[in-house]
């Protein structure tokens, strides 16, 4: 049996590739989270390989570590039903190297599947997200190039096609391009919240903060729904308000969207800590907003997640540091630096970004400021590989420039904040982190 698009799917069942279907559609528009519904799937559809492959995948595509045994469980249910055609292997491949931390082998387990099944979506979108977890900005814009000729609106999800190739065009600085992509995507899909949050992305970038604030503010209905990229969306926008100081409605957004539960994983909750630690460096008071984020955090460390993935120890060591929590620093080094001695992807990683960061980040918490400077600039140049967006790395720049500032170091400052004045001529808080830089020096 073919899909809507043309690609092979190894169960005989209309009724289940059409709630297939439907829960792909949520995938792509990261409103919902689609596994409940694949999983009601499951239960009608025992023998249906495919779902239990999607499963796997939308764990896949986050950056947890504790679920490994979750998904291995997955593809194994999948490969236990049998007679799976190609296309299946290549993804249950895909994921096994995930799996292994050998995140660079799954992004080459994919393009196998897309070079033969260019319209395979659900292989396009594990890709893409192994992209951006890579920080890979080549091929987050170039996957889609290589798929997008075979591709126009007679076929299904074009607008989500559409949405990543915007979101790979602005990682690689190409942002009149991937304003225009990015706005075609929201118009075919409004409810599509990762193209709103690709042309969110270009703004920024281009230093355009009322431009942004429209954009969000405007559009709410389109993008603040769900419980999937809706956090990271009012982050974006927060981000536009502390370029003009808005710090109280920045406080608001915060307490009714983005503070986070109990339960958070390490993606709304490296968002609620960054958003917390650019307003500290901004001298904004955030009361014990801090707690909740530092408690999660120190939670998913000791279920596994401590020196997992390098852009996770980031943001668990910026909420120890604001927090005074030596013991947990150490403990967080500790684990980067045992991930630093294995020989895959996440372990070349936690050698090359993870551990000079956890101690940068260490090292400004205890006002080390000269030696943060130093270790966040030496590894400012492969910042990259842990993975994020530019506007998130941003934050380290923004520490760099802060460390400088409060350690009195005035020339080094001036350098910074020339670097960041010049790229945002015309925003404010790189004007604000000029002066501050001027007056040091």
């Amino acid at each position: 049996m073919m899909d809507p698009r043309g690609v092979p799917v190894s169960y005989e069942d209309i009724t289940a590739l059409e709630d297939y279907e439907a829960a792909l559609l949520q995938l792509h528009r990261f409103s919902y989270d689609p596994t409940p519904a694949m999983e009601s799937v499951i239960v009608s559809h025992p023998d249906f390989a495919l779902a239990q492959i999607f499963c796997a995948v939308c764990i896949a595509s986050g950056s947890a570590g504790r679920y490994v045994p979750e998904m291995e469980a997955a593809i194994t249910r999948a490969e236990e039903i049998g007679n799976l055609n190609e296309r299946e292997q290549g993804l249950i491949a895909a994921v096994r190297k995930r799996c292994a931390g050998d995140w660079r082998g799954g992004q080459l387990a994919i393009d196998a599947v897309l070079a033969r099944y260019p319209r395979d979506t659900l292989a396009l979108h594990f890709g893409h997200q192994l992209d951006f977890l890579l920080g890979d900005a080549l091929n987050l814009r170039g996957r889609i190039e290589r798929i997008l000729p075979h591709w126009d609106d007679s076929n299904p999800n074009y607008s989500h096609v559409l949405g990543m190739y915007a979101f790979g065009l602005e990682e690689c600085n190409m942002f009149e391009h991937a304003e225009a992509v990015g706005k075609e995507a929201c118009e075919r899909d409004t409810g599509d919240t990762w193209a709103h949050h690709a042309v969110g992305h270009v703004i920024e970038m281009m230093g355009r903060h009322e431009d942004g604030i429209a954009w969000y503010e405007g559009r709410e209905s389109n993008w603040a729904t769900g419980d999937g990229l809706s956090i990271h969306n009012w982050w974006h926008l927060c981000l536009y308000l502390m370029e003009e100081e808005n710090y109280p409605r920045i406080l608001e957004i915060y307490d009714a969207y983005i503070a986070p539960g109990g339960d958070a994983e390490p993606e709304p909750l490296a968002d609620s800590g960054a958003l917390l630690w650019r307003l500290m460096v901004q001298g904004v008071d955030v009361g014990d907003r801090w707690v909740a984020n530092g408690d999660r955090w120190r939670q998913l460390i000791a279920d596994g997640e401590g020196g997992f993935y390098g852009f996770n120890d980031l943001h668990a060591a910026m909420s120890f540091a604001a927090l005074g929590w030596g013991e947990d620093l150490a403990d967080l080094e500790a684990k980067a630096i045992a991930q630093a001695g294995q020989s895959h992807t996440l372990g070349e990683i936690s050698r090359e970004v993870s551990v000079p960061v956890v101690q940068g980040i260490t090292a400004y918490g205890q006002e080390r400021f000269e030696d943060a400077l130093d270790l966040l600039n030496a590894v400012r140049p492969v910042l990259a590989r842990f993975g994020g967006s530019n506007a998130q790395r941003d934050v380290v720049d923004q520490t760099m420039l802060s460390a400088a500032i409060r350690g009195g170091l005035g020339e080094r400052a001036v350098s910074l904040a020339n670097e960041r004045i010049t790229r945002k001529p015309h925003g404010p808080l790189a004007r604000r982190f000029a002066e501050r830089a001027h007056a040091v020096n």
